[in-house]
């Protein structure tokens, strides 16, 4: 083994955290990469740090043998979070069912939930941020992501537990060096996947917030409620909702509006707007 593969490898091994950070940056097929050079307890040390929809995306682009192996090594938290945000159809029923037996059965258990539970409506591909992240890297996240983010967005740590709640616009108007975690409000209105869905729409928390992370019984995000899906649900109005898909469409303009000016800051501070211009001047 060359000395920078050794290098890499012990890095790996004793900062998996920070390594599936890093990772997380790149694009897929490099994370593929590095998960198959390595063996599969250390992938599955990577894969137990990536966020659930990073996992998700590695897990599906896997052919269904690797992954089996690999989800294997993880726990059960890790391979339910998963296989619960693949969308494919079939794909997360096919891994199941290539893996022994007994770590199957715990996994299902894991993604199964009663009837009229929170954890039968949640939306499981959601977008969280890590606490310990810059706000330039928590920016960057929201560029690459494939859908559409307004409003509020809930903050992690380490384990996937809930631990704060920041706005867009005050994310956009941060110093770029800020770690989420200081800019973040400490508030963050949660509800267990246990709980009736019947019981919910009463929750003053909506005057605020059009969707309630979703946690397990050891305060780990798994999921999202959003409101519009409650009252579907439910039969409500959408009139009881006072952030209606109008207000909605408000903050997705205001999150585009802070995207702009925080690139044309970036180019401004960098000079890349000045010689853009100048090369521009020089082409006439």
């Amino acid at each position: 083994m060359k000395a920078t593969n050794r290098l890499t490898l012990s890095f790996l091994r004793e900062h998996p955290l920070d390594a599936a950070q890093l990772l997380e940056r790149l694009p897929l097929d490099m994370h593929l990469s590095l998960l198959s050079a390595v063996s599969a307890e250390d992938a599955a040390s990577l894969l137990e740090h990536f966020l659930p929809t990073s996992a998700a995306a590695c897990i599906q682009a896997m052919d269904s043998e690797q992954a089996a192996s690999l989800l294997t090594h993880t726990t059960v938290q890790t391979a339910a979070r998963a296989l619960a945000a693949i969308k494919q159809a079939g794909v997360a029923q096919k891994i199941l069912n290539l893996m022994p037996k007994n770590n199957s059965q715990h996994i299902r258990q894991s993604l199964r939930h009663p009837a009229a539970t929170v954890g039968t409506v949640m939306e499981r591909d959601y977008f969280v941020l890590p606490q310990d992240i810059t706000v330039t890297e928590a920016i960057k996240r929201l560029e690459r992501s494939r859908n559409p983010i307004s409003g509020e967005i809930y903050v992690i740590d380490a384990d996937f537990k809930l631990v704060g709640m920041i706005e867009l616009d005050t994310l956009f108007k941060a110093g770029r060096p800020l770690l989420v975690r200081s800019i973040m409000n400490r508030h963050a209105p949660s509800v267990s996947v246990h709980a009736r869905t019947n019981r919910l729409l009463s929750r003053t928390d909506w005057q605020q917030v059009r969707s309630l992370a979703v946690v397990d019984t050891d305060g780990a995000v798994i999921g999202m409620l959003h409101h519009q899906t409650l009252l579907k649900v439910e039969g409500g109005s959408v009139l009881d909702n006072p952030s209606g898909d109008a207000f909605n469409s408000m903050l997705s303009i205001a999150g585009l509006y802070w995207v702009a000016i925080a690139e044309l800051v970036d180019a401004v501070m960098t000079g890349k707007l000045r010689k853009a211009t100048r090369t521009g001047k020089e082409r006439v």
